[in-house]
């Protein structure tokens, strides 16, 4: 196939149709064939480099020498097969372009997958200490505790107030004890994964209201319907009338952003979008996104922001718990509302895919296989994998109890 004839069976199943699909919960995968053969699995390969080299939103952020060798590789493995079978195929391409780390691309068919995305991790000790100037020092003895600078602090709540931390590291591998130097001695501490809140069956809203706290919970934002995104603002809204409000997003790794738009929009009067994004603009990504082959020349353009009121209806305070599969649109709306005063978060660093972003699926010519590819870039200040950390770690499985009670400590000593 050449260029031509890839943009036109590119545009024959569009986005606009697709993406309805998806977010109405319905597959979007195909019957893919038990195998391939070697000429069948090359022009898959060149597909996959002409979607990325002009429809890739990544494309531009790593060494184009890294892509043209990964692409020569995959070409003389498959080239070098009697035939592949899908699953095959999509380890070949894989592995070859592990230097990419996008929580959004992915190669997949509907029991099997690749991504490209390389977790950071958060891994605690029971033990907390507190801080004393630049000191730190356990609670109950007194004694003073240093580390090295491989160990982290993680400011947490205390009883004893705020200046509490969790001793720990970040890692992209799992990290089983650290050593830490109590009055000068060597003390081995056990390290766990932090805790972050159990998952749940996923749900656009759930609301409850106790007092003069809201409790809103949002641990999906899949859907298109507008009824759904009307209560997201009417929700918003009615939280205007508390002094707090919870929103809880542990688990949410995102779908549809103008779910949180509307639910900050009903909060505050306004949801100013503090994110600087930019869209890739191709003919291929035209013809995807449409169905329409359009001569659009390549770039990446930053997107226009429409003006929004000013926002400052919500005098009160906003607390927001997030855990380690908060991604995508979920991050998104944690930019925003950290863009907000009276703001505080809770839990532990998001996963940290958010960088690239709004996906459109392109098919395999001859697998099947989906390669789901973004084509925005999201500048929200962090980079891919490193996710939002919160303003207190929280090792705990029933965060929103914590907040709850800090809460109430907090009014019970006003």
């Amino acid at each position: 196939m050449n260029c031509l004839e890839y943009l036109t069976y590119s545009s024959k199943e569009p986005m606009t149709t697709l993406r309805r699909m998806f977010n109405r919960g319905q597959s979007v995968y195909k019957s893919v064939p038990k195998t391939i053969t070697a000429e069948e699995a090359l022009t898959d390969v060149l597909y996959v480099r002409y979607v990325f080299e002009n429809a890739y939103s990544g494309y531009s952020y790593y060494d184009r020498a890294l892509f043209d060798n990964a692409f020569e590789q995959i070409a003389k493995s498959v080239r070098s097969a009697a035939e592949i079978t899908p699953n095959q195929l999509i380890d070949c391409i894989g592995s070859r372009l592990s230097f990419i780390s996008d929580g959004h691309l992915a190669l997949s068919t509907l029991d099997y997958g690749a991504g490209f995305y390389k977790k950071l991790q958060t891994y605690v000790s029971d033990m907390t200490v507190c801080k004393k100037g630049d000191a730190y020092y356990e609670p109950d003895s007194g004694k003073r505790v240093s580390f090295d600078e491989t160990v982290r602090a993680f400011p947490t709540l205390g009883e004893t107030g705020t200046d509490v931390y969790l001793l720990g590291v970040r890692s992209k591998t799992p990290i089983e004890e650290i050593s830490v130097q109590l009055e000068g001695r060597a003390e081995i501490l056990p390290l766990h994964k932090i805790m972050s809140g159990e998952a749940k069956e996923e749900s656009l809203l759930e609301e409850r209201y106790e007092g003069n706290t809201a409790m809103i919970a949002c641990s999906s934002f899949v859907g298109d319907s507008e009824e759904a995104m009307d209560r997201m603002y009417r929700t918003g809204k009615k939280c205007r009338e508390y002094r707090h409000v919870v929103w809880d997003l542990s688990n949410n790794l995102g779908g549809n952003s103008e779910f949180p738009k509307r639910f900050l929009t009903g909060l505050y009067g306004g949801a100013a979008d503090s994110v600087k994004i930019l869209e890739l603009q191709s003919t291929l990504v035209h013809a995807k996104e449409t169905g329409e082959i359009k001569d659009v020349p390549y770039r990446l353009k930053e997107a226009a922001k429409a003006a929004a009121p000013r926002g400052d209806l919500f005098p009160g305070e906003l607390h927001v718990i997030l855990n380690d599969r908060v991604a995508s649109s979920a991050e998104l709306a944690i930019a925003w509302a950290a863009s907000r005063p009276r703001v505080t978060f809770y839990g532990c660093g998001s996963l940290g895919i958010g960088r690239f972003g709004d996906l459109c699926i392109y098919y395999l010519p001859n697998s099947r296989i989906v390669l789901w590819c973004p084509q925005k870039v999201f500048d929200a200040g962090i980079q891919e994998t490193a996710g939002f950390e919160p303003d207190y770690w929280l090792d705990s499985q029933e965060t929103v109890s914590v907040v709850l009670n800090r809460i109430a400590k907090k009014q019970t000593n006003a």
